[in-house]
């Protein structure tokens, strides 16, 4: 897992979750065997092992809790439905005793709140995380903050001057060498831009472009590509649209092949299970047979 190969951790996760005794280790195998497919775009199946990873925790694992919650609250946003993820990310919040924990946690339900166009709601939520001296403290958590604080009320009221706090959210991201952080930073910059400042807008989408290969998001480079289509002069318009059409049908490809190989490491598992029970049940019974014939 740590060095990115996860059709390799998640064969060695199923492993565990069909030999070990260790009724915790299963639910945390189950846990980042949902990770992996969640990374790999594969929502509903992570959706599924994640709800079957909660059959092994019980109330004192509130760590694992609270993160499987989350994870569960965010295949519902990435599958666009959020008010099941407002759930899962309360359930998390609710559990959750790392301060750390709790506060990205909030950081995620106030984001799903604006997707709603519940702005009110998603800017108290800002407001009292801005306020936090653990926010305060933590670069990551600030800049998330200040950044989409900026960019929702932003998109509550298109006249508000977004940039300087986008800019100041950049800064601490560049500082500290966040590299997602500053994926976001260009993608609400290029759409502040868009309407009034095509040239500044055309700008940031390309520097979100550039982190998103470095980054290897498929799904950030799809978009910043959506974004220079319409931003970039004819000549170049077609290339990009090219790049975009090629990476398309590429991850469609990766992302099946992903849930085919997740599908078959779980069925060559349970076959080998229920060959082993079969073969178990044959030796049961000619041992009965033979005390018999003795």
């Amino acid at each position: 897992f740590d060095v990115n190969r996860y059709d390799s951790a998640f064969y060695y996760y199923n492993k565990v979750v069909s030999s070990s005794p260790d009724s915790l280790l299963v639910g945390k195998s189950l846990f980042n065997m949902s990770i992996i497919q969640s990374m790999q775009g594969d929502y509903f199946g992570s959706g599924e092992t994640a709800v079957k990873s909660l059959n092994y925790f019980d109330d004192t694992h509130t760590l694992y809790l609270a993160a499987v919650y989350n994870t569960i609250a965010v295949n519902k946003t990435n599958l666009k439905a959020y008010k099941e993820g407002l759930i899962w990310y309360k359930k998390s919040i609710a559990i959750s005793f790392k301060d750390k924990d709790s506060l990205m946690f909030q950081n995620n339900l106030a984001v799903v709140h604006s997707k709603l166009k519940e702005y009110d709601t998603a800017k108290q939520i800002f407001k009292q995380l801005l306020e936090n001296d653990t926010v305060k403290t933590n670069a990551n958590l600030l800049a998330k903050a200040i950044d989409n604080y900026s960019y929702i009320q932003w998109l509550e009221n298109p006249t508000y001057k977004a940039v300087p706090g986008m800019l100041t959210a950049l800064m601490i991201r560049k500082k500290g060498n966040d590299l997602w952080g500053q994926n976001a930073s260009f993608a609400h910059l290029a759409d502040y831009y868009s309407n009034n400042y095509p040239d500044s807008a055309l700008l940031y989408a390309d520097k979100r472009y550039q982190i998103a290969k470095t980054l290897n998001s498929a799904d950030d480079r799809l978009e910043a590509l959506s974004k220079l289509i319409k931003l970039s002069p004819a000549a170049a318009t077609k290339r990009y649209f090219d790049i975009y059409q090629q990476l398309g049908d590429s991850l469609l490809t990766v992302r099946n092949a992903a849930k085919n190989q997740f599908a078959i490491i779980r069925y060559e598992t349970e076959k080998h299970q229920a060959n082993n029970l079969k073969l178990q049940k044959d030796n049961a019974e000619k041992t009965y047979q033979l005390i018999i014939v003795l």
